[in-house]
This record gives structure tokens, sequence and C-alpha cells, in this order.
């Protein structure tokens, strides 16, 4: 009974020092910069996760969604002496998007610190350096909650709070998919910062107008304005955002799962 009683109180303690080691979700629990693992990093419409390395080189997952992100020339993790989390980012660092549509989970990439908010198909190509104002850490999030599989995000949506803005008030954002069937897709558009009128032509036989971002049948995984709570809302009249009614649409396109762009930085 004695060497039971030993065990037990053996066993608490362990696990309260396991505790004492690690901060919350995983993160770092002492202040410092610790390196990121590359294409590490996803979004599942609630929380980050990541793996971060320790002094020893040892791996550890975090998984919060209360962390900042701001562009940098590496890829690390910050813990301030105030506790709060940041994501150092290279301008070509991608996130996968943990998604959900009517054929199930997938996953898609998204690239915070390219210019503009666009979706798009092809290579990604970042001809622009990321503004002064990326440098600041603040909640980033993608540009829009509506996407397909194969697409491409670019850009971030701000938040002052640890939560995903709400996406109905925001503008729709445009798809750079003309030609898609061809493979001829955004390309570069993805970098630009004006796209007044985004073009959807070439889809499934149709020329198709307007932003492709309000035909999309997928969205994020989890949250309150994941798939499950918006997506079966979305009709295929008039609607033209989450929150409208009417019957839940489809892309008409088999899915091709998706693929990490190819990289071009275009810079000499």
């Amino acid at each position: 009974m004695k060497f039971g009683r030993l065990a037990s109180v053996l066993l608490i303690l362990s696990v309260l020092l396991l505790a004492a080691c690690s901060g919350g979700g995983g993160l770092p629990a002492a202040p410092g910069k610790y390196p990121l693992k590359e294409k590490s990093i996803s979004f599942d419409g609630e929380r980050y996760a990541f793996y971060w390395a320790d002094q020893a080189g040892n791996l550890h997952r975090a998984q919060t969604d209360n962390v900042k992100l701001r562009v940098d020339d590496q890829n690390l993790l910050e813990v301030t002496a105030a506790k709060e989390a940041i994501l150092h980012l290279k301008q070509d660092e991608p996130i996968t998007v943990e998604a959900r549509d009517r054929q199930g989970d997938f996953g898609g990439f998204w690239y915070p610190f390219l210019i503009g908010s666009m979706l798009s198909r092809g290579p990604v190509v970042i001809n622009q350096p990321a503004p002064r104002e990326y440098q600041q850490p603040v909640y980033r999030y993608p540009p829009t909650n509506t996407f397909d599989r194969g697409d491409t995000i670019a850009g971030n949506a701000t938040n002052t709070t640890n939560r995903p803005p709400d996406y109905s008030r925001l503008a729709p954002v445009g798809g750079a998919v003309s030609g898609q069937t061809a493979g001829a897709g955004g390309g570069n558009a993805a970098t630009n910062k004006a796209q007044t009128a985004p073009s959807a032509g070439g889809q499934s036989g149709g020329t198709g107008t307007g932003s492709a971002a309000l035909e999309k049948s997928g969205s994020f995984k989890s949250g309150s304005q994941g798939y499950d709570a918006t997506i079966p809302r979305i009709g295929t009249g008039s609607s033209t955002g989450p929150g409208k009614t009417g019957p839940s649409i489809g892309s008409g396109k088999p899915s091709t799962g998706a693929k990490l762009p190819r990289i071009s930085t275009g810079r000499r």
C-alpha cells in the first residue's frame, strides 16, 4: 500500500513538472525566440498549430488561438515577457488551411503576406516587398472563408481580438481564375494591389463574371465561420455571402487536392 501511494505521488509530481516546463497550448514557458519548422503551420478556422524547436533541437507542437503574425526575413516563434506569442514568417512561407467541403476534409495553402487579397490557381509570384505595416504583430487571418480545393489564398484580414473577423461584413475576395480548364491560372495577379473587376471566365464551359469567391463551396474545417456553420446556407440565386438562405452549392469541378504552388521571388 505504501509503495502504491508513493507511485501515485511521483506520477502526480511528474505531471505537474511537465506542465510547468511548457506554456499553455504547447507554447514555450520561457520568453525568447524559437526556430519554427518550415511549412508546419496550419489554421483550421479557430486555432493555429505549428512545430517549434527548443535549444536542444527537439520539436514541440503548439496549438493555440492566441498568436499574432508578422512578416520577417526568417521563420521563428517569439514569446515575449508578457507571454504574448508572435509568429515571424517569411513572405513566401505558406500556412496550411484545414478546410472542408461536401466531399470531406482537405487542405489548401494561404500566403498571408502576399500583396492584396486574392484567390488564385497556378504559380505564386512574389514581385513586391511586403509593406511596412506587415511588420506589426497583430491577429491575422485568411481574407476569406470561402474557397475550393486547389485554391491558393493570398493576403490577410486583421482583427483586434484573437478570433477571425466577421467575413459577412468584409468585401468578397476576387479570384484570378480565368481559364482554369486550360491551366492558365492567376499567377502574379495574386500579388496585385487592385483588382476592380476580377474575372471568373472559362470555368466549366461558362464565361461567368464577378467575384469567384461567391461561387466557392468549401470553408474552414472548424469555427463559427467554418463549413458546417456557413457554407450550407449559401444559395445559388442572388445570395452573396454567408448568412443567406438557400440550398448549398458545389463547384462542379473534380477534386484535385491541394498542391504547394511553385514560389518565384521575381527579384533581381
